[in-house]
Protein backbone atom coordinates (compact mmCIF):
# COMPACT_ATOMS: atom_id res chain seq x y z
CA UNK A 1 0.00 0.00 0.00
CA UNK A 2 1.30 3.46 -0.84
CA UNK A 3 1.93 6.36 1.55
CA UNK A 4 0.29 9.71 0.89
CA UNK A 5 2.65 12.67 0.73
CA UNK A 6 2.67 16.39 -0.02
CA UNK A 7 5.23 18.86 -1.30
CA UNK A 8 6.49 21.86 0.64
CA UNK A 9 6.54 23.81 -2.65
CA UNK A 10 2.95 24.89 -1.91
CA UNK A 11 4.29 26.73 1.15
CA UNK A 12 6.76 29.12 -0.46
CA UNK A 13 5.51 31.94 1.80
CA UNK A 14 6.10 29.81 4.89
CA UNK A 15 9.27 28.91 6.75
CA UNK A 16 10.37 25.32 6.32
CA UNK A 17 9.42 24.46 9.90
CA UNK A 18 5.94 25.91 9.42
CA UNK A 19 5.58 23.96 6.18
CA UNK A 20 6.33 20.75 8.09
CA UNK A 21 3.65 21.60 10.65
CA UNK A 22 1.07 22.40 7.96
CA UNK A 23 1.61 19.18 6.01
CA UNK A 24 1.50 17.08 9.18
CA UNK A 25 -1.69 18.86 10.29
CA UNK A 26 -3.26 18.01 6.94
CA UNK A 27 -2.92 14.28 7.65
CA UNK A 28 -0.04 13.29 5.38
CA UNK A 29 2.45 10.50 5.99
CA UNK A 30 5.28 11.75 3.78
CA UNK A 31 6.83 15.07 2.78
CA UNK A 32 8.58 16.15 -0.43
CA UNK A 33 11.10 18.86 0.37
CA UNK A 34 11.41 21.71 -2.12
CA UNK A 35 15.04 22.64 -2.73
CA UNK A 36 14.48 26.39 -3.08
CA UNK A 37 14.32 29.38 -0.77
CA UNK A 38 12.97 29.84 1.87
CA UNK A 39 13.15 26.08 2.29
CA UNK A 40 16.28 23.95 1.85
CA UNK A 41 18.48 25.74 -0.70
CA UNK A 42 22.17 25.00 -1.17
CA UNK A 43 23.91 25.60 2.21
CA UNK A 44 21.38 27.96 3.80
CA UNK A 45 21.11 25.56 6.78
CA UNK A 46 23.85 23.82 8.73
CA UNK A 47 23.99 20.02 9.11
CA UNK A 48 22.90 20.48 12.73
CA UNK A 49 19.84 22.46 11.64
CA UNK A 50 18.99 19.89 8.97
CA UNK A 51 19.27 17.10 11.53
CA UNK A 52 16.82 19.00 13.72
CA UNK A 53 14.37 19.23 10.81
CA UNK A 54 14.74 15.49 10.19
CA UNK A 55 13.91 14.72 13.81
CA UNK A 56 10.90 17.03 13.73
CA UNK A 57 9.56 15.35 10.60
CA UNK A 58 9.95 11.93 12.24
CA UNK A 59 8.23 13.16 15.41
CA UNK A 60 5.29 14.21 13.24
CA UNK A 61 5.03 10.62 11.99
CA UNK A 62 6.24 11.40 8.46
CA UNK A 63 9.05 10.25 6.21
CA UNK A 64 10.94 12.37 3.67
CA UNK A 65 9.76 10.90 0.40
CA UNK A 66 11.96 13.06 -1.83
CA UNK A 67 14.21 16.06 -2.05
CA UNK A 68 13.06 18.08 -5.05
CA UNK A 69 15.80 19.92 -6.87
CA UNK A 70 14.31 23.21 -8.07
CA UNK A 71 14.54 24.16 -11.74
CA UNK A 72 11.41 26.11 -12.65
CA UNK A 73 12.07 29.80 -12.03
CA UNK A 74 15.67 29.13 -10.93
CA UNK A 75 18.88 29.41 -13.02
CA UNK A 76 19.51 25.66 -12.97
CA UNK A 77 19.74 23.88 -16.31
CA UNK A 78 21.68 20.68 -16.98
CA UNK A 79 21.38 21.05 -20.75
CA UNK A 80 22.49 24.69 -21.05
CA UNK A 81 25.03 25.42 -23.81
CA UNK A 82 27.03 27.31 -21.16
CA UNK A 83 29.63 25.21 -19.38
CA UNK A 84 29.49 27.65 -16.46
CA UNK A 85 25.71 27.24 -16.13
CA UNK A 86 25.91 23.44 -16.34
CA UNK A 87 28.71 23.28 -13.78
CA UNK A 88 26.77 25.53 -11.40
CA UNK A 89 23.69 23.32 -11.80
CA UNK A 90 25.70 20.18 -11.01
CA UNK A 91 27.18 21.95 -7.97
CA UNK A 92 23.67 22.87 -6.83
CA UNK A 93 22.49 19.28 -7.23
CA UNK A 94 25.50 18.02 -5.28
CA UNK A 95 24.34 20.34 -2.47
CA UNK A 96 20.86 18.81 -2.84
CA UNK A 97 22.33 15.32 -2.49
CA UNK A 98 24.14 16.31 0.70
CA UNK A 99 21.03 17.91 2.18
CA UNK A 100 18.84 14.98 1.12
CA UNK A 101 21.21 12.53 2.80
CA UNK A 102 21.09 14.36 6.13
CA UNK A 103 17.30 14.61 5.89
CA UNK A 104 17.16 10.86 5.05
CA UNK A 105 15.16 11.43 1.86
CA UNK A 106 14.12 8.40 -0.18
CA UNK A 107 15.33 9.98 -3.43
CA UNK A 108 16.57 13.11 -5.19
CA UNK A 109 14.24 14.48 -7.85
CA UNK A 110 15.76 15.94 -11.03
CA UNK A 111 13.81 17.74 -13.79
CA UNK A 112 14.84 18.04 -17.45
CA UNK A 113 16.15 21.43 -18.52
CA UNK A 114 15.36 24.00 -21.17
CA UNK A 115 16.80 23.94 -24.68
CA UNK A 116 17.67 27.44 -25.85
CA UNK A 117 16.41 28.77 -29.17
CA UNK A 118 18.94 27.80 -31.82
CA UNK A 119 20.59 25.15 -29.64
CA UNK A 120 21.09 21.72 -31.18
CA UNK A 121 18.57 19.41 -29.42
CA UNK A 122 20.97 16.45 -29.59
CA UNK A 123 23.69 18.53 -27.95
CA UNK A 124 21.24 19.51 -25.20
CA UNK A 125 20.21 15.86 -24.76
CA UNK A 126 23.83 14.76 -24.39
CA UNK A 127 24.55 17.56 -21.91
CA UNK A 128 21.54 16.46 -19.87
CA UNK A 129 22.73 12.85 -19.90
CA UNK A 130 26.21 13.94 -18.84
CA UNK A 131 24.84 16.01 -15.96
CA UNK A 132 22.50 13.28 -14.74
CA UNK A 133 25.38 10.81 -14.82
CA UNK A 134 27.51 13.10 -12.63
CA UNK A 135 24.67 13.56 -10.13
CA UNK A 136 23.95 9.81 -10.02
CA UNK A 137 27.63 9.03 -9.43
CA UNK A 138 27.78 11.51 -6.55
CA UNK A 139 24.46 10.35 -5.08
CA UNK A 140 25.64 6.73 -5.17
CA UNK A 141 28.18 7.59 -2.46
CA UNK A 142 25.24 8.52 -0.23
CA UNK A 143 23.13 5.49 -1.25
CA UNK A 144 20.56 7.93 -2.66
CA UNK A 145 18.45 7.01 -5.73
CA UNK A 146 17.80 9.70 -8.33
CA UNK A 147 14.36 10.15 -9.89
CA UNK A 148 14.01 11.78 -13.32
CA UNK A 149 10.62 13.46 -13.62
CA UNK A 150 8.71 13.30 -16.89
CA UNK A 151 7.55 16.89 -17.55
CA UNK A 152 5.16 18.22 -20.20
CA UNK A 153 6.55 20.11 -23.21
CA UNK A 154 4.93 23.40 -22.16
CA UNK A 155 7.23 23.52 -19.12
CA UNK A 156 10.51 21.79 -19.98
CA UNK A 157 12.17 20.19 -22.98
CA UNK A 158 13.59 16.75 -23.82
CA UNK A 159 11.95 14.43 -21.21
CA UNK A 160 8.28 14.95 -22.06
CA UNK A 161 7.10 11.33 -22.25
CA UNK A 162 7.89 8.14 -20.39
CA UNK A 163 9.49 6.83 -23.58
CA UNK A 164 11.90 9.80 -23.45
CA UNK A 165 12.73 8.99 -19.83
CA UNK A 166 13.40 5.32 -20.60
CA UNK A 167 15.74 6.34 -23.42
CA UNK A 168 17.63 8.66 -21.06
CA UNK A 169 17.89 5.94 -18.41
CA UNK A 170 19.30 3.58 -21.02
CA UNK A 171 21.88 6.14 -22.12
CA UNK A 172 23.02 7.06 -18.61
CA UNK A 173 23.08 3.43 -17.46
CA UNK A 174 22.91 4.12 -13.72
CA UNK A 175 21.14 1.36 -11.80
CA UNK A 176 19.94 3.83 -9.15
CA UNK A 177 18.29 6.17 -11.68
CA UNK A 178 14.52 5.84 -11.93
CA UNK A 179 11.38 7.63 -13.09
CA UNK A 180 8.91 9.94 -11.35
CA UNK A 181 5.47 10.23 -12.95
CA UNK A 182 3.10 13.17 -12.56
CA UNK A 183 -0.59 12.82 -13.46
CA UNK A 184 -0.72 16.43 -14.64
CA UNK A 185 2.10 15.91 -17.11
CA UNK A 186 0.63 12.61 -18.30
CA UNK A 187 -2.64 14.42 -19.00
CA UNK A 188 -0.98 17.24 -20.94
CA UNK A 189 1.10 14.89 -23.07
CA UNK A 190 -1.99 12.74 -23.70
CA UNK A 191 -0.16 9.56 -22.77
CA UNK A 192 -2.39 6.66 -21.86
CA UNK A 193 -2.24 5.58 -18.24
CA UNK A 194 -1.49 2.01 -19.27
CA UNK A 195 1.41 3.02 -21.53
CA UNK A 196 2.92 5.37 -18.95
CA UNK A 197 2.91 2.78 -16.17
CA UNK A 198 3.95 -0.09 -18.45
CA UNK A 199 6.94 1.81 -19.82
CA UNK A 200 8.04 3.01 -16.38
CA UNK A 201 7.80 -0.55 -15.08
CA UNK A 202 9.99 -1.34 -12.09
CA UNK A 203 11.85 1.95 -12.57
CA UNK A 204 8.89 3.89 -11.14
CA UNK A 205 10.16 5.54 -7.96
CA UNK A 206 7.38 7.96 -7.09
CA UNK A 207 4.07 9.39 -8.28
CA UNK A 208 2.88 13.01 -8.13
CA UNK A 209 -0.84 13.74 -8.34
CA UNK A 210 -2.51 16.93 -9.51
CA UNK A 211 -5.01 17.85 -12.22
CA UNK A 212 -5.47 20.19 -15.18
CA UNK A 213 -7.84 20.84 -18.09
CA UNK A 214 -5.64 18.97 -20.58
CA UNK A 215 -4.47 22.21 -22.19
CA UNK A 216 -2.13 23.88 -19.71
CA UNK A 217 -0.33 23.09 -16.48
CA UNK A 218 -2.51 24.15 -13.54
CA UNK A 219 -1.58 21.82 -10.66
CA UNK A 220 -5.21 21.64 -9.56
CA UNK A 221 -6.67 19.59 -6.73
CA UNK A 222 -7.35 16.07 -8.07
CA UNK A 223 -10.84 15.97 -9.56
CA UNK A 224 -10.88 19.63 -10.60
CA UNK A 225 -9.67 18.85 -14.13
CA UNK A 226 -10.02 16.11 -16.73
CA UNK A 227 -7.60 13.37 -15.59
CA UNK A 228 -9.12 9.94 -14.87
CA UNK A 229 -7.85 9.28 -11.34
CA UNK A 230 -10.03 6.25 -10.71
CA UNK A 231 -8.53 4.48 -13.71
CA UNK A 232 -5.05 5.61 -12.70
CA UNK A 233 -5.27 4.23 -9.17
CA UNK A 234 -6.81 1.00 -10.45
CA UNK A 235 -3.79 0.62 -12.71
CA UNK A 236 -1.39 1.39 -9.85
CA UNK A 237 -3.08 -1.24 -7.71
CA UNK A 238 -2.83 -3.81 -10.49
CA UNK A 239 0.93 -3.20 -10.56
CA UNK A 240 1.16 -3.50 -6.76
CA UNK A 241 2.77 -0.05 -6.47
CA UNK A 242 3.74 0.56 -2.84
CA UNK A 243 5.73 3.78 -3.04
CA UNK A 244 4.67 7.33 -2.21
CA UNK A 245 1.84 9.18 -3.92
CA UNK A 246 2.51 12.89 -3.41
CA UNK A 247 0.03 15.69 -3.86
CA UNK A 248 1.70 18.49 -5.83
CA UNK A 249 -0.85 21.25 -6.23
CA UNK A 250 -0.04 24.81 -7.26
CA UNK A 251 0.24 28.34 -5.99
CA UNK A 252 -3.41 29.08 -6.70
CA UNK A 253 -4.06 27.44 -3.33
CA UNK A 254 -1.33 29.31 -1.44
CA UNK A 255 -3.85 31.52 0.38
CA UNK A 256 -5.43 28.48 2.07
CA UNK A 257 -3.01 25.59 1.59
CA UNK A 258 -4.11 23.37 4.47
CA UNK A 259 -7.72 23.26 3.32
CA UNK A 260 -6.57 22.50 -0.24
CA UNK A 261 -4.28 19.68 0.93
CA UNK A 262 -6.98 18.15 3.12
CA UNK A 263 -9.41 18.16 0.19
CA UNK A 264 -6.73 16.65 -2.07
CA UNK A 265 -6.06 13.86 0.43
CA UNK A 266 -9.78 13.17 0.76
CA UNK A 267 -10.16 12.97 -3.02
CA UNK A 268 -7.18 10.64 -3.43
CA UNK A 269 -8.40 8.28 -0.72
CA UNK A 270 -11.83 8.21 -2.39
CA UNK A 271 -10.28 7.23 -5.72
CA UNK A 272 -8.37 4.41 -4.09
CA UNK A 273 -11.40 2.86 -2.38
Amino acid sequence: MYRLGASTSLFKKYSFEDAIDCIAASGFEAIDIWGGRPHIYRKDFTPVELTGFRKKIAEKGMIVSSFMGTFYGYPHNLCSPSQTARSDTVSYLFNCVENAAILEANLLLVCPGTVLVGQDPQEAWDYLAEGIDKVCSYAKGFHLPVGLEVVNHHTFDLINTVEDAVRMLDQVGCEDLGIVLDTGHINLEQETIEDALRLAGNKLLQVHVNDNDGNKQQNLIPGEGTFDFKDFFRALKTRAYNGVVSVEIGGAYAANPIEALKLSAERVRTYVE
